[in-house]
C-alpha cells in the first residue's frame, strides 16, 4: 500500500502530536486515514528502490536545496510495517513523504480520545457532519436574504454602471432563485466568486461557454494572441489555465532576440517581427538586452 494524502482534508485526531515519519519508533500509536496503527518498523527507502518519480522529486530538491546525498533528503520515502491499535493483521506502507511536504504524522498518547457512540478517534465523522450541516445552513441563510438585482457574492445592488456578469438558467446556489448576477469589480470577492460560479455553470448545461476564464492554453505572440481553445476563447483578458507570453528585445546592432535565449524559436513572432523591418539576429559577444 502506497500512502498518498491527495484527498487529505485537514482533518487532525484530538490530542495528536505532529511527527516527521522518519522519526516514528516501534511501539509507536499514529493516525492513517482516520484509523489508530501501532508502528511495528520503520526503515527509509533504499535510493535503489526508488521508483522514477521519486527520483525525479529528489533531483529537484537536490538543485533546490544543494543537497549532497540522498541521506540529507528529508523527505525520502519510508517503509512502515504498521497493525491496527487493537490489534490483527500486519500492514505494509509506502510514505511518499515529498508527496504532502509538512503534513507529518499525528503520534499519539496510549490513552486518546474516541466517540463514545461510534468508538472513531476523536473528533468523529458524526461531529463533522453536524458541523458541516451547520455550515450549509448558515450558507442558505445568507443567500435567501439576498435581494432581486443584487450580487451574489457581497449582497449589494448591481447598478448599470458597475461591469457585472449574469448567468442564466437554473440557479445553481439557491435552486429555485433568480439567476445569479455578480460584479465583476477587481476589489473583494465578487470577481472570484463570479469565476468559481462559472465553473458549476459550464459543467452544468451543454454548450455553454467560458466568459470570464478559459480552460486553454495562451500564448501572447508579439503581433497577438493564440489560445489552444479557438475558437470559443473568450479572450486574451480571461483567465486562462496556463499564460505564456514571446517578448523580445532589441540588440546593439538593431536586430530583436527573444528574452528566452537564442535557443528559443517562435515562427509566427519572428514573421511578424520581420514584416516590421526587424531581423532576428545573434547577439555580439558580452552584450545584454
Amino acid at each position: 500500500m502506497i500512502l498518498s494524502w491527495g484527498r487529505y482534508n485537514g482533518w487532525e485526531p484530538q490530542g495528536g502530536q505532529r511527527k516527521a515519519w522518519r522519526d516514528l519508533a516501534p511501539g509507536d500509536l499514529i493516525e492513517l486515514q482516520r484509523k489508530i496503527w501501532r508502528v511495528a518498523e520503520v526503515r527509509l527507502v533504499p535510493a535503489i528502490d526508488w521508483d522514477e518519480h521519486d527520483r525525479e522529486q529528489w533531483e529537484k530538491a537536490r538543485r533546490a536545496y544543494r543537497l549532497g546525498s540522498e541521506e540529507d533528503w528529508a523527505a525520502r520515502p519510508v517503509y512502515l510495517i504498521l497493525y491496527p491499535a487493537g490489534g490483527g493483521k500486519r500492514h505494509h506502507v509506502k510514505i511518499r513523504s515529498w508527496r504532502y511536504w509538512g503534513r507529518e504524522a499525528y503520534a499519539l498518547p496510549e490513552h486518546y480520545p474516541v466517540c463514545r457512540d461510534c468508538g472513531e478517534p476523536w473528533p468523529c465523522p458524526e461531529l463533522e457532519i453536524t458541523q458541516e450541516i451547520e455550515r450549509e445552513s448558515a450558507k442558505v441563510e445568507r443567500l435567501e436574504k439576498i435581494l432581486p438585482g443584487c450580487c451574489w457574492s457581497c449582497g449589494d445592488p448591481v447598478t448599470s454602471k458597475q461591469a457585472s456578469i449574469r448567468f442564466d438558467g437554473d440557479n445553481l446556489l439557491l435552486p429555485g432563485a433568480s439567476p445569479p448576477v455578480f460584479h465583476l469589480r477587481r476589489k473583494g470577492q465578487c470577481r472570484s466568486d463570479a469565476a468559481s460560479y462559472e465553473k458549476r455553470w459550464v459543467a452544468a448545461g451543454e454548450g455553454r461557454r467560458w466568459r470570464l476564464q478559459c480552460p486553454g492554453k495562451l500564448v501572447r505572440h508579439v503581433d497577438g494572441d493564440e489560445c489552444t481553445e479557438d475558437p470559443f476563447c473568450p479572450g486574451g483578458n480571461a483567465s486562462h489555465n496556463t499564460f505564456t507570453c514571446h517578448a523580445y528585445g532589441r540588440l546593439p546592432d538593431g536586430s530583436a532576440r527573444s528574452v528566452y535565449g537564442v535557443d528559443f524559436r517562435c515562427l509566427r513572432c519572428e514573421d511578424a517581427l520581420e514584416r516590421d523591418g526587424l531581423s532576428i539576429g545573434e547577439p555580439p559577444p558580452g552584450a545584454l538586452l
